[in-house]
């Protein structure tokens, strides 16, 4: 077997709302022809990751922040919380922030968005497409609401904040037992900014595990690509860890070696230096 291959999908394959590049594309391909195993490794559930992505062809996935990896269609590593999670996290989440969902074992539940928040958005001078649709999407009435869940095991929980500070004000709540994440650098100029919370034996590197056990392969022959905080436990757990130019710099000083940013096709070219394609 060759190397296991794990990509962040936002701030690493493409920025929010922008396609990956055909040299990307083309790279992660040749690994794959070249007998390496390349999956996404990321914050968003199957259901929201979109054809530009899958079209690369994948081996599989992890989703949810490391809550679930699939392998042609079937899970092979799930962790989650139970409800207590929301007794832990929610009234902080609930006080300060404008939106919030949870990501489920048995889908998606959502809060209502506020609209003002919504006009704001639709109204900001180069917001990007992709995260427009997600968020008009949430703000639709066609998702189910958090007033309906049944208690299924959680993944996350998803929230927009208006300011950083209020994002500070959240995780203070939180306690040390869970591993929030804001997306902000990722997202500029924007009136609101993402955010996520898992419970901390939730994430990517675990799953990671998971799956080298499920392949029965040494986690020292995988390489993890990332940017953000949600990607940190994926960082420390490869055998080889690339953070991208445009990564936060609390990843990149845990990182083992810095690529160029994903608008310079860092993935693409560290694949090659890496002599894997």
């Amino acid at each position: 077997m060759g190397k296991l291959l794990f990509f962040d999908i936002d701030g690493t394959l493409a920025m929010p709302g922008k396609k990956v590049s055909q040299r990307t594309r083309d790279a992660i391909r040749a690994a794959r022809a070249n007998g390496h195993k390349a999956f996404i490794c990321t914050g968003r559930s199957p259901e929201i990751v979109n054809e530009d992505i899958l079209s690369i062809g994948f081996d599989g996935g992890i989703f949810h922040a490391g809550g679930r990896a699939v392998i042609d269609g079937k899970t092979v590593y799930e962790n989650h919380a139970d409800a207590k999670m929301l007794d832990d996290v929610l009234p902080s989440i609930k006080k300060y922030a404008a939106f919030y969902n949870y990501e489920t074992t048995g889908g998606d539940y959502y809060s209502k968005f506020d609209l003002n928040v919504l006009k704001e958005i639709q109204e900001t001078t180069g917001v990007n497409t992709e995260l427009l649709r997600l968020i008009e999407a949430m703000a639709s009435q066609e998702n189910r609401s958090v007033s309906d869940y049944a208690g299924e095991g959680i993944y996350k929980v998803f929230f927009f904040v208006r300011k950083t500070a209020d994002y500070e004000k959240i995780i203070d709540a939180f306690g040390p037992g869970y591993l929030p994440t804001n997306f902000s650098n990722m997202i500029e100029d924007m009136p609101i900014e993402a955010c996520e919370v898992t419970r901390a034996d939730i994430n990517k590197g675990a799953a990671i595990l998971g799956l080298c056990s499920y392949l029965r392969a040494d986690v020292s022959d995988t390489i993890s690509f990332g940017d953000s905080m949600n990607d940190i436990m994926m960082i420390r757990t490869t055998g080889i860890s690339v953070a991208m130019a445009n990564a936060e710099q609390r990843v990149k000083d845990e990182a083992d070696i810095i690529c160029e940013s994903c608008d310079d096709d860092g993935v693409a070219k560290e694949l090659q230096r890496l002599g894997l394609i």
